[in-house]
């Protein structure tokens, strides 16, 4: 079982980048980058501004920004993303809300074209 991190709670502000090495959970509101060598979860409850890039990325909450998940995305209700996405497999629910461009290809290893 995997344990996660909470990088930011609900109703906490983050202006920046914040980097991360181990899986995590991201509740509050972010205005910068989330850099992260591990899977990511946004919380229903957070607000990110930004740049995301982690290899597996699951969206509950709303995100505005470009969006790049080098493995996997899973976008769920009541997410609701706007930007670009880029990812080699894209999974989502009837009830998340996209306007955004998307970049899907699983023949694209996405982990050797983006470095940070």
């Amino acid at each position: 079982m995997t344990s996660y991190l909470v990088a930011l709670k609900q109703n906490e502000r983050f202006d920046g980048t914040l980097s991360l090495c181990s899986p995590a959970t991201v509740a509050g509101e972010i205005h910068g980058h989330i850099l992260s060598l591990s899977e990511v979860i946004i919380a229903s409850s957070a607000r990110i501004y930004g740049l995301v890039i982690a290899p597996k990325l699951v969206i509950l909450g709303h995100c505005e920004g470009t969006i790049v998940a080098t493995d996997s995305l899973a976008i769920y209700g009541p997410a609701h993303v706007k930007g670009a996405i880029y990812s080699p497999i894209l999974s989502m629910d009837d009830e998340a809300k996209l306007n955004c461009i998307c970049c899907i290809d699983p023949h694209t290893p996405l982990s050797r074209s983006i470095s940070f």
